[in-house]
């Protein structure tokens, strides 16, 4: 039993709505504003907002009949069946009210019990049959997976059997063979390598020195060379002052009319000076000009001697620059074609045993593939017996589960039954 009033109006030109209950023993208030609900937790807290909104608009509002408002509510049953029966009668019908539920509740309590048993058995039935068709599913599934698992298992250890071409004994005699090949290639390469090592380290100590004998030589041939050059120049140099000295002396002849060098003719003194034209009368004067002309003569001869002995030097000296010249490019033409019979004899050497070290290296190359493909099937074997193995696991685990679901098919059945 309880009471309600609701105002609605407007503040500050937006809607609000207040609803207030009262029961006998609780009561509400809300406040909705503007569209939102600004009810709070508890009747107290809501009416402070409410005043917070409103200020002193309501606290002086009062109802007609206000005092009276809770009379009725707060009448007991009694008082209020009393109130009521000045109304209505009420004997009537609470008789046939409870005379009505009475009859209502005995056959309500039949129903449910019949109602129960009956959806209690309908659900074991039903259960029943769900679980007989799961468990009919469940063992097709696991029958279908032991046939599939027992086929695969089959044509895969079949594959597997087939692949291999030797036993797992077979394979590590031949792995032991091949390893043992290997060390003996290994081996041999080592000492090929040892021996390219030293013929090549003689051969290029053997070279080094050759060279730098053709490097001395060279340099003596150059050197000999500018000698040549030398000598040829000074030897030229020696033939001009020759041809230059006899020339003057057989122009000085010419002159004081003395005739060729191989006529033995005397000298004889002119009667006029040849620098002004006047006769030569004083003897004096006539020895002096006869003796500077024979010192003129006794020089030019000296100078003949000198520069016939300076041509002498030097044609001796050039000769010999030549000769020794022409020694040292032989000995340098020599040492360069005993360099490249050294080179050649060398690479011949060094390409022989390069052969033999290809070669060796070939077989160990051939020897590790060898090995690389044996340990691969030996690991292939290994792997497919750990694979048959396990593929047998597998179908001993699939067929103990069949087993497993064919019982609890069974029993399932019993059940149902």
């Amino acid at each position: 039993k309880f009471s309600e009033v609701t105002l609605r109006g407007r503040l500050n030109s937006k809607e609000f709505t207040l609803k207030r209950k009262k029961g006998a023993s609780s009561g509400s208030l809300t406040f909705n504003y503007d569209g939102s609900d600004l009810t709070l937790q508890s009747l107290k807290d809501t009416q402070i907002l409410i005043d917070e909104y409103f200020g002193t608009t309501l606290t002086r509002s009062i109802f007609h009949g206000q005092h009276a408002l809770d009379g009725l509510l707060e009448t007991t049953d009694a008082k209020f069946k009393e109130e009521l029966s000045h109304l209505l009668s009420l004997d009537i019908w609470q008789q046939a009210t409870t005379h009505a539920r009475s009859k209502q509740r005995e056959m309500m309590r039949e129903v449910a019990k019949l109602d129960g048993m009956i959806a209690l058995r309908m659900q074991d039935l039903e259960q029943a049959e769900k679980k007989l068709t799961t468990a009919k599913q469940y063992v097709d599934k696991r029958k279908i997976e032991v046939e599939s698992a027992r086929k695969a298992a089959h044509e895969k250890e079949q594959l597997l059997l087939s692949g291999a071409d030797h036993d797992t004994s077979d394979i590590e005699g031949i792995i032991l063979g091949v390893q043992e090949e290997m060390k003996e290639a290994r081996s041999e390469i080592r000492t090929l390598e040892e021996e390219f090592s030293i013929i090549t380290k003689e051969g290029n100590d053997e070279i080094n020195i050759l060279r730098s004998r053709l490097e001395e030589k060279t340099t003596s041939e150059r050197k000999s060379a500018k000698d040549v050059q030398f000598w040829q120049r000074s030897h030229d140099s020696a033939s001009i002052e020759l041809k230059s000295a006899e020339k003057h002396f057989v122009t000085l002849r010419a002159e004081w009319n003395l005739g060729p060098i191989s006529n033995n003719s005397s000298l004889i003194t002119p009667k006029t000076c040849r620098s002004c034209g006047q006769k030569i009368t004083s003897s004096s004067a006539q020895n002096h000009i006869r003796s500077s002309v024979e010192k003129q003569l006794e020089e030019a001869t000296k100078r003949i001697a000198q520069a016939q002995e300076s041509v002498s030097a030097a044609s001796e000296a050039l000769e010999k620059a030549v000769d020794r010249a022409r020694i040292d490019a032989a000995e340098v033409r020599d040492c360069m074609e005993l360099i490249r019979h050294k080179e050649k004899s060398h690479r011949d050497k060094t390409d022989g045993i390069r052969t033999k070290l290809k070669q060796a290296q070939d077989v160990q190359s051939k020897l590790s593939l060898d090995l690389a493909a044996y340990s691969k099937k030996a690991k292939q074997m290994v792997e497919a017996d750990l694979i048959i193995s396990k593929l047998r696991s597998d179908v001993e685990r699939v067929e103990d589960v069949f087993n497993t679901s064919m019982e609890m098919y069974q029993n399932q059945c019993t059940e149902v039954e």
